[in-house]
């Protein structure tokens, strides 16, 4: 489709075409009638299912934490914040799947995926993929914790919203030394109207 080959290249140029950041992208801004079809999509990427999302929590939690880390913390600390997160994601692969909404979380060893699909109304889905990436080589980054630093992106055809954040690993090893915190986080939503089926 053209509407998703466009939004392929415009995230490909966005995540500097860094194939470690890129190799997600065909998959998630497809549009998927059903969540299995995502998850098949994103296995034959490359990326394994994790049954055990608390064997992963002291590293899938950053990529929640961005929430919190880039906008309004309330005051908290961020030994707080990790704390709170790391509670929160233990427990996501006890949500239950439905027809109408499921998530999963996947690895590789470049980093973790929050994979999840939804369908709120009748005719409309949506894909949320939010993606952790270590072993890069970024730029120093003038923020205490991390800083978003990408671009959204809409179209007529859908709306698909991508946003990366970056954090400032010297920062935050030196308030926790024992933190896992990736290089960044990107977060793509789309969502879309459900094609009728031919």
């Amino acid at each position: 489709m053209i509407f998703a080959s466009l939004i392929r290249t415009a995230i490909a140029l966005l995540t500097f075409a860094t194939p470690a950041l890129a190799q997600y992208v065909e998959t998630c801004v497809d549009m998927h009638r059903e969540s299995a079809d995502l998850f098949t999509g994103l296995e034959a990427e490359g990326w394994t299912r994790i049954e055990r999302s608390a064997d992963v929590a002291d590293r899938l939690l950053w990529i929640t934490a961005i929430s919190y880390l880039g906008g309004d913390s309330g005051a908290e600390t961020l030994s707080s914040i990790v704390e709170t997160q790391r509670k929160a994601v233990v427990n996501f692969d006890r949500l239950k799947a439905l027809s109408t909404s499921e998530t999963r979380v996947y690895g590789d060893r470049d980093g973790l995926l929050i994979a999840a699909w939804q369908q709120p109304l009748d005719g409309f889905a949506s894909v949320q993929c939010r993606v952790s990436v270590s072993g890069l080589d970024l730029p120093p980054l003038d923020a205490r914790f991390g800083a978003y630093i990408g671009t959204d992106i809409s179209a007529d055809a859908g709306q698909l919203l991508q946003a990366t954040f970056q954090y400032n690993r010297d920062e935050i090893l030196a308030v926790m030394p024992n933190a896992l915190p990736p290089d960044l986080v990107i977060d793509i939503r789309h969502q879309y109207q459900i094609e009728d089926p031919e």
